[in-house]
């Protein structure tokens, strides 16, 4: 296989992925209307938790207490992700969450800057910029009053920061020695609390409808499992910056999969607020040599 074609290949694979999660939107949304958006991460995160215990069931000697506690740090910020993004999508159009959730590709470093000191460079400060004018014309676009701003757009906007903030702990924590057991760790740290907010918070019950079962298995087996491999397998052998890019399809797919799937679509000045949020990934993620020397990040979800 010649280089160019080796490259092709894991760039085809890395698009797999958020095409995957994209995958996972109109069937979350659908199923909340069955089931507490806690049950759904429980059902979906202890299905992909169970097959990695069989998968990796022999890779689990030897591993440091240390490697443990990242996965589970690490596994909490993800829980946080994903339960506001199920909550959100009770709310708001699987169009308007994917948008807002790849903001998180602007957010990343500016987190990044607060928390680890890392230096921005102009390209992020203009990506933000330009997202900030995209995502009030997502808020405001289908009726420009404070009043008709949908509250499962903010909630997605805490989903998009703890995404963001997600992105970077597996970027100083995760290594090649090390993905198994935090991968193992944080679908476990996820499916507990998951778990456990569900018994505190809804009532405990099986899902009752075929069709829940079916978007569970669909979204554990897809869109987490062998979302999390391909991302793992692949994504080592390409650049932050390309990779970056390829993920920030991601709400491309989640609108073309809700259209498809719901029939939903953005309305409006929404359309342009969208255009603008995919121009700021975009320029946010441009290859510079300080991004590389400063902000050489791994995704994950």
């Amino acid at each position: 296989m010649t280089r160019i074609s080796k490259t092709l290949s894991v760039e085809l694979a890395l698009l797999t992925v958020p095409m995957l999660w994209g995958i996972g939107y109109p069937l979350i949304r659908e199923s909340m209307a069955y089931i507490g958006p806690l049950a759904f991460l429980f059902y979906r995160f202890g299905i992909a938790f169970i097959l990695l215990l069989i998968f990796y069931r022999n890779q689990w000697r030897g591993v440091h207490l240390r490697d443990w506690l990242k996965g589970i740090i690490t596994g909490v910020v993800l829980f946080l992700a994903y339960a506001f993004l199920n909550w959100g999508l009770v709310y708001t159009t699987t169009s308007n969450a994917g948008f807002i959730i790849g903001l998180r590709v602007v957010i990343v470093p500016v987190i990044g800057a607060v928390l680890f000191r890392q230096i921005i460079p102009g390209r992020s400060w203009l990506g933000a910029g330009i997202s900030l004018i995209g995502l009030i014309f997502i808020f405001f676009g289908a009726k420009a009053t404070v009043k008709s701003i949908n509250p499962g757009d903010m909630i997605m906007l805490f989903s998009a920061i703890f995404f963001a903030l997600h992105v970077l702990l597996i970027s100083r924590f995760i290594h090649i020695k090390n993905y198994v057991s935090n991968l193992i760790a944080q679908i476990s740290v996820v499916t507990l609390f998951s778990g456990a907010a569900m018994l505190l918070l809804e009532s405990v019950k099986l899902p009752g409808s075929l069709l829940v079962w079916q978007n569970i298995m669909i979204t554990g087996l897809l869109s987490t499992l062998l979302a999390f491999w391909l991302q793992t397998r692949f994504q080592r052998h390409s650049t932050a910056d390309r990779t970056g890019i390829i993920f920030s399809s991601e709400p491309l797919f989640a609108s073309l999969f809700g259209f498809i799937y719901l029939g939903e679509s953005l309305i409006g000045w929404q359309w342009p607020g969208a255009f603008l949020i995919i121009l700021a990934m975009i320029v946010s993620q441009l290859p510079s040599r300080m991004r590389q020397k400063y902000l050489q990040f791994k995704w994950d979800r």
